[in-house]
């Protein structure tokens, strides 16, 4: 996960982690945070290279067999721009 770590900030990602679910430790939630829909599009459809689709290959391959990952998009909606905590 450290090279999709790494794939996700060289794409546009302002911040990345991953974190092991409390309840279910077979469970872990990716999250990336990036300033806007047209950036998060721009990851996945002009940045993206054949390095960073092996290395979520990879990571799809840690998957439980016969299971995909659950992918999610959530939105500020405060209005204003994205801002990370300092």
């Amino acid at each position: 996960m450290h090279r999709v770590a790494r794939s996700r900030r060289r794409t546009g990602a302002l911040s990345w982690g991953l974190y092991q679910d409390g309840h279910d430790p077979e469970r872990f939630v990716e999250n990336c945070l990036v300033c806007s829909w047209a950036e998060h599009r721009a990851q996945h459809h002009v940045r993206l290279t054949a390095t960073d689709r092996r290395f979520e290959e990879e990571a799809h391959a840690l998957l439980t067999p016969g299971t995909a990952p659950e992918v999610t998009h959530a939105f500020d909606t405060s209005g204003g721009p994205a801002v990370l905590p300092r």
